[in-house]
């Protein structure tokens, strides 16, 4: 479970049908940092009917000041959540592994599940790839 700016509660179950591209990221991460104006473009160019692309800060307290300022700084086109521990874990058990290193991606199908991970900073192009392959 993860939580928007307003505090709502929000379940990827909530987005079935749409393909979901998961980013988890910190403020302090400088491959995150470096990859986000590449997911804002791809959260623009793709259609909201059938894609949605959430980032989800972790490893710092959901509601921390440093994500709102961060964000003032570095705008982004996409849903940014808060996430704890807890989200972390979930997505690790998910797919066998642990989450310890940021960005980590995720690729939910429509169906609801992990598709694909990707570990490490991305460009553009790559990340389109592997997103096109559960689009279509």
């Amino acid at each position: 479970m993860v939580w928007t700016e307003n505090g709502k509660q929000v379940s990827i179950n909530d987005l079935k049908g749409k393909v979901v591209f998961v980013n988890m990221w910190a403020t302090w991460c400088g491959p995150c940092i470096k990859e986000m104006p590449d997911l804002s473009k791809i959260s623009e160019e793709l259609r909201a009917d059938k894609f949605q692309m959430i980032g989800i800060n972790v490893f710092q307290q959901p509601g921390s000041k440093k994500v709102e300022d961060f964000l003032k700084t570095n705008p982004v086109s996409y849903t940014i959540l808060d996430g704890n521990q807890e989200v972390v874990d979930a997505f690790g058990e998910s797919n066998g592994a642990t989450i310890d290193a940021v960005p980590t991606s995720f690729i939910i199908d429509k169906t609801g599940n992990i598709a694909e991970v990707i570990v490490g900073g991305r460009k553009k192009d790559d990340f389109l790839k592997s997103i096109n392959k559960y689009l279509n």
